[in-house]
């Protein structure tokens, strides 16, 4: 049974994933085990069930996770000749030069690229000094100046080479030649914009007492979540831990008490003219029947989310306002006697149950509503 073994697995790479993502050794490659095994599951969840865009932004929270020698590897795939080799000189007197340059090498991601002070390099001081631009030499050895060269370093990137592609176009190139002429004659105002970016050593991992921290951190979620299911409770005196640092974990959606309350709605209405039509249905004939798909009943994941609010007690008062809606939406676009008069929002309860037992249905009336003042 493909549902029995998913199951299973999944419990398995709930239970065992956090703590295989701990190991400290082989933990690069254990950890991209882990994250692999989670995007599946999401991606089996997609695949099942109608939650939204959950399985989405769960994907995407883990990309953060991947350990840098997934990075190493998609980047030596990128490093194509035409993006490796490139050299990048700059005005080694002017702070600002520095700073942009850097800030480029960071966030371009273009791998394997150098920068050096133009006046390191007989070739490239002689170009800078007659030119009064930045230097970029590829990887044959060919030099470009001032905008193209900016350009030529964002075609390089595997991220930014489609920007690299739109700055190509006239006139884009005659406005960003213009541009940098008058960024490099007025180097001491734009500098002002980097001012405060001061450079610092480059550290790799968390001080002492930011990892002891964060093991204090885990361990007081894992007791808060213990005592959400065991006859204990967190103590006053750490309680307010929780609240303060948001720490304060738990996923009530499927354990220990999951949602049994399932179902669909029908609208009967009544138009001017003595039709009776299903408003919820676009004036289809009523059909209390299950529908087969009971997500496509809703228009997209916001309303799905809005109507089953309106099912909860809490959510009374927005009924009103949903009716209200509801006539406007109808009365707007029809003629004189199709008009919606009056209507019932039922939501048709289908309460599950364990062991695969067939519910009892039961027609739950939310609110009754009238588009006109009752004579």
């Amino acid at each position: 049974d493909i549902l029995a073994v998913m199951t299973a697995a999944t419990l398995w790479a709930e239970f065992a994933g956090p703590a295989l993502a701990f190991i400290p050794c082989f933990n690069g490659q254990i950890r991209l085990v882990v994250i692999v095994a989670f995007i599946s599951l999401h991606i089996g969840i997609a695949l099942t069930l109608n939650i939204g865009f959950f399985p989405i932004v769960s994907i995407i929270s883990l990309i953060v996770f991947l350990p840098g020698l997934f990075w190493d590897k998609l980047f030596s795939r990128l490093a194509i000749p035409s993006r490796t080799g490139l050299k990048i000189y700059y005005d080694g007197e002017c702070n600002f030069c520095w700073k942009i340059v850097s800030l480029m090498r960071t966030f371009l991601l273009v791998p394997g690229v150098r920068t050096y002070p133009a006046q390191n390099d007989a070739l490239a001081n002689e170009i800078f000094q007659n030119n009064n631009s930045w230097v970029v030499m590829d990887h044959n050895g060919t030099t470009h100046i001032g905008f193209p060269a900016f350009i030529y370093v964002l075609r390089s990137s595997p991220l930014f080479w489609p920007v690299g592609m739109l700055l190509c176009i006239p006139p884009i190139p005659w406005a960003g030649n213009r541009l940098y002429r008058l960024t490099a004659e007025h180097r001491e105002v734009f500098s002002q914009l980097t001012a405060f970016l001061s450079f610092r050593p480059l550290k790799i991992g968390l001080p002492v007492w930011a990892q002891a921290l964060a093991v204090l951190f885990l361990a007081f979620i894992i007791y808060w979540n213990i005592a959400l299911v065991q006859p204990v409770s967190v103590a006053p005196q750490v309680r307010w831990i929780g609240p303060i640092f948001r720490i304060y974990q738990n996923w009530a959606l499927f354990a220990p008490y999951p949602l049994r309350d399932d179902g669909w709605y029908v609208i009967p209405g009544k138009l001017r003219n003595g039709q009776e039509i299903d408003v919820y249905q676009d004036g289809e004939q009523v059909n209390w029947a299950k529908p087969e798909h009971v997500a496509t009943t809703y228009d997209n994941n916001r309303w799905r989310k809005y109507m089953m609010n309106i099912w909860k007690k809490k959510f009374y008062p927005q009924r009103l306002y949903y009716g209200k809606y509801l006539c406007r939406e109808w009365n707007s676009n029809v003629q004189d006697g199709q008009q919606l008069e009056t209507f019932d929002i039922y939501f048709v309860l289908e309460t599950t149950l364990p062991n695969f037992q067939k519910p009892e249905l039961e027609r739950v009336r939310l609110w009754s509503h009238y588009c006109f003042a009752p004579k």
